[in-house]
């Protein structure tokens, strides 16, 4: 989490703009640095675990 308590600081304050998201928005990052999926804003139930789903493979 980037901002929240107990989460990473951006005390640049530029991560939401350099991924193109909201403060609502995700983004989830590949071990090898590759931005697998991103939702701008919060998105509907369930669309990170669908993306999870087929970025690992599993039905």
């Amino acid at each position: 989490m980037i901002g929240a308590a107990g989460g990473l600081a951006d005390v640049d304050g530029l991560f939401h703009a350099a991924y193109g998201i909201t403060e609502a928005g995700a983004v989830l990052v590949r071990p090898d640095g590759i931005i697998a999926w991103r939702s701008r804003d919060a998105g509907e139930p369930g669309s990170l675990e669908r993306a999870l789903r087929h970025v690992l493979d599993r039905p």
